[in-house]
């Protein structure tokens, strides 16, 4: 099962030099990245900040939505959840009957609910797919294009039925050092190649590393999502 929210988050970057006591190891440690829905903990570990560490950017971007129609938590089940068509696991379950915009694609075959957040502006889709199908073949034809089709109101219809899925938290972290670097940004990573003096005034610093974390959870009331990157 795959999701995707469209929606106008809310967001903030900041930028702050690191200044260091005598006696200390490290400058800083943060714990952890608190938002309304949630916490990215673990962001910045121990130690992770040493004195080599001049200047850190760190960007910030949270979205929390209630569902139109929320479920009701005396409805929400121990079931059975498949990972992929021949794995499952028993998770917490939210069912509710409703009327639903749906539609049935045929390539790759699968079901397509869209569930909307209160204000109807913005919507939560869910790529069901079928029992033959599996998710990594879903997520190979996933483009911003291939998304507006699938969800195309004239592809869509609004139906009773009985809906569930999972309540969940995911979260983790991720470094972009070699994703960059394969996407051809590397003089950023290289001494004597990188140029930030536009920034510090410094043409002597470099990036070490690039970490992106995110937490993203579903429940009955609506879902919350947030992602951190650090540039250092």
């Amino acid at each position: 099962i795959s999701q995707l929210v469209q929606a106008a988050p809310i967001s903030h970057q900041t930028a702050f030099q690191i200044s260091y006591a005598e006696d200390s190891q490290s400058a800083i440690w943060i714990k952890g990245l608190s938002f309304p829905g949630g916490e990215i903990t673990n962001f910045f570990r121990a130690n992770s900040i040493d004195r080599s560490t001049a200047m850190i950017l760190l960007s910030t971007i949270f979205f929390q939505g209630k569902w139109k129609m929320p479920f009701n938590p005396k409805d929400t089940q121990r079931g059975i959840f498949w990972t992929c068509k021949d794995q499952s696991m028993y998770v917490d379950m939210m069912t509710q009957r409703g009327r639903f915009n749906i539609a049935n694609i045929l390539n790759p075959p699968m079901t397509v609910v869209e569930m909307l957040y209160e204000n109807e502006e913005v919507s939560f889709v869910v790529l069901l797919p079928d029992n033959n199908v599996s998710t990594d073949e879903i997520i190979m034809n996933l483009t911003y294009e291939q998304l507006q089709e699938w969800t195309n109101p004239e592809n869509m219809k609004s139906v009773p039925i009985k809906f569930s899925m999972p309540k969940f938290t995911v979260q983790n972290q991720y470094p972009l050092k070699g994703p960059f670097s394969d996407m051809g940004v590397k003089n950023l990573f290289i001494p004597g190649k990188a140029d930030l003096s536009g920034m510090t005034g410094n043409n002597q610093l470099v990036v070490s590393q690039v970490y992106q974390a995110i937490v993203f959870t579903v429940s009955e009331e609506g879902s919350d999502a947030a992602g951190a990157s650090r540039t250092e």
